[in-house]
């Protein structure tokens, strides 16, 4: 019984020793509702730049748990909300998937574009926005992740889908990502930077 009380009172204690962060900034950019989280003033630069896609009927503050980590650990990390996002709008829970997800050979890239439309247009406006161009903001750093559909998004957009390709992209972290298309149409290959899914 000792032990068991030494190992809650050491658990209690670890978890005090982690620090609360702050909400993330929410920002109106190119259009887009979007979270940023920005790393301290503590965390020296330069700060490669990371965009988050969300799952279908998911939002930009979906995986908050992983973007405060990733602003600790020096990235400066940019959520859009997508078209299909229900955090606050539950009407879009009851619409499906652009194509029927048990059909990927349906997919093509014209599905779900309006996703990649969406980074093109947050990546554009950041790169050139006083408050996000410049060091320590480290544009020649940039990478994706995404969830799910997200997933699929920053897939694409390294590549699987030939017309999504964005050169600026050096690598894509794709969480249980919705790849079925891209096995169906023998596309991944097309990746050319580091990925992990």
């Amino acid at each position: 019984m000792r032990g068991v009380l030494v190992l809650l009172l050491w658990g209690a204690l670890a978890l005090a020793a982690i620090p609360v962060e702050a909400e993330p900034q929410q920002l109106e950019i190119a259009g887009l509702h979007v979270a940023a989280w920005i790393p301290g003033a503590s965390v020296p630069g330069p700060w490669p730049v990371l965009v988050f896609s969300h799952g279908l009927h998911g939002c930009s503050t979906q995986s908050k748990f992983l973007m405060e980590a990733l602003a600790q650990a020096g990235y400066a990390v940019f959520a859009p909300d997508h078209r299909d996002a229900a955090c606050g709008n539950w009407r879009e829970l009851l619409t499906g998937a652009q194509e029927p997800l048990g059909q990927p050979a349906r997919w093509s890239e014209t599905t779900y574009a309006d996703r990649r439309d969406d980074i093109e247009r947050l990546l554009g406006a950041l790169a050139t926005d006083p408050r996000f161009a410049a060091p320590p903001f480290d544009w020649q750093h940039l990478g994706l992740l995404g969830h799910s559909l997200g997933g699929y998004t920053v897939l694409g957009i390294a590549g699987a889908w030939p017309g999504w390709k964005d050169g600026r992209v050096k690598a894509v972290l794709a969480l249980s990502p919705y790849a079925s298309p891209y096995l169906s149409a023998k596309s991944l290959g097309g990746i050319a930077v580091p990925t992990m899914y």
